[in-house]
């Protein structure tokens, strides 16, 4: 069926594709020499290390050391032991810049190349020079935490708080936190009522039976701190449900003779002022404070209204009022005691604290009925009233402290 020429020409074009069938698959299990032997050539890396001191010879640790390529990008680095010591590991051969760096060390530069047969460069003992920067004069300043956390307590040291300066100890009570006045002057600890006041660690008999005006006339100059109990221990009284609010009165202790005085004045007749002198000689300190807070409040209400539905004369009656309710919180509070302290572990001190406090009140009003809706002519009823409320407590306190400390850190015995 087929011709001879035919059958040729078949069997040519069949050889031809074993041919390149199987050229191309020996092609394809050939290995890469050359990408295998460049994948198992190992990359090179080398150490470098030393150790570091001080300018008086000492091991210098916690140093900054940084080892940097000729473009200034960073190779590697590492912090210096305790001892001194540094290694940098994982360095390919090449020239670096190694730059060390410390707080009151001038910074150092040293140049280090590595070899491709170097396992590690020992840069050795390095001395770092101490920083030029001299200050004449230093003075340290501590200020207090404006809150202590202790171990049965939150003290908060108000003395600095502008927020109340020249205000009350009502005002320097509403900004200590979880101490809470209502618009009466009553204080609340955590939402609790019932709170017991004492004024240096003792019952506040000085704030009598009125505590809120009280407070409200006790100047926030004489106060130093606040400190917040909302679990007594074993050394109060048992009494109050809301917690202990201990108010600390300044007392200046300061060496020699010192003093120091101020004055305030707000609108509307308010006024303050504290002063203090203190002398301090050998084992005897004297001290005498005193403050004084003038605040006078008032507001005037006018009230005005007319009947809608006449009265059985045909009348359209209209109403006029007015009150006047000035307020005055005025109080002194000064302090005047003495210290014996026969040596640093115990102290031995009187106190007399004075409370003068002066509150109340004179208030008037007015009141008129008029037969017509225009409040003219003579009122049908005039009336005036007037009341008035004035006391002037005066409180007297005397304390006698005597404290010891004993070796051990915040031990002491307090009578």
């Amino acid at each position: 069926m087929f011709s001879p020429g035919f059958a040729k020409v078949c069997f040519v074009a069949l050889c031809c594709v074993l041919y390149c069938s199987t050229h191309l698959s020996a092609q394809t299990q050939m290995p890469d020499v050359g990408r295998v032997a460049k994948e198992e050539t190992p990359t090179y890396a080398g150490s470098i290390k030393g150790k570091l001191i001080d300018a008086s010879g000492q091991p210098l640790g916690y140093a900054t050391v940084t080892l940097l390529r000729p473009d200034s990008s960073v190779a590697g680095g590492d912090l210096s032991k305790d001892d001194g010591t540094f290694n940098i590991a994982n360095v390919g051969a090449g020239s670096y810049m190694l730059r060390i760096e410390s707080i009151g060390a001038k910074p150092f530069f040293q140049n280090v190349s590595l070899a491709a047969n170097d396992a590690t460069v020992n840069v050795g003992t390095i001395k770092l020079k101490a920083s030029e920067t001299t200050l004449k004069t230093a003075n340290v300043v501590g200020e207090k935490a404006s809150m202590e956390l202790k171990v049965d307590k939150k003290v908060f040291n108000v003395e600095k708080n502008i927020t109340s300066t020249g205000g009350s100890a009502t005002d320097v009570l509403q900004n200590v936190p979880s101490v809470s006045v209502d618009g009466d002057g009553n204080v609340s600890l955590r939402g609790k009522s019932g709170v017991t006041i004492l004024i240096d660690g003792k019952p506040a008999t000085m704030l009598g039976s009125d505590v809120s005006s009280a407070l409200a006339s006790m100047p926030a100059a004489s106060i130093e701190s606040v400190e917040v109990i909302t679990n007594p221990g074993a050394k109060y009284d048992a009494q109050g449900t809301g917690g202990i609010i201990n108010i600390i009165t300044k007392k200046d202790g300061r060496l020699g003779i010192n003093g120091i005085g101020s004055l305030g004045a707000g609108t509307r007749d308010k006024y303050n002022g504290n002063a203090g002198i203190n002398l301090r000689k050998g084992k005897w300190t004297t001290f005498v404070n005193g403050s004084f807070r003038l605040n006078n409040t008032f507001h005037n209400v006018y009230t005005d209204r007319t009947d809608k539905i006449p009265d059985a004369q045909g009348n359209t009656r209209s109403y006029h009022t007015y009150e006047h309710v000035p307020r005055s919180f005025n109080g002194s509070f000064n302090s005047l005691g003495i210290t014996f302290d026969p040596n640093k572990n115990n102290s031995i001190s009187i106190t007399e604290n004075v409370h003068l406090m002066q509150f109340g009140f004179n208030d008037s009003s007015e009141y008129n009925i008029y037969a017509n809706p225009n409040q003219e002519g003579n009122p049908l009823l005039h009336q005036f009233r007037q009341s008035s409320f004035k006391v002037r407590p005066l409180s007297l306190s005397t304390s006698f402290d005597y404290k010891h400390k004993f070796k051990k850190k915040d031990e002491e015995l307090n009578v």
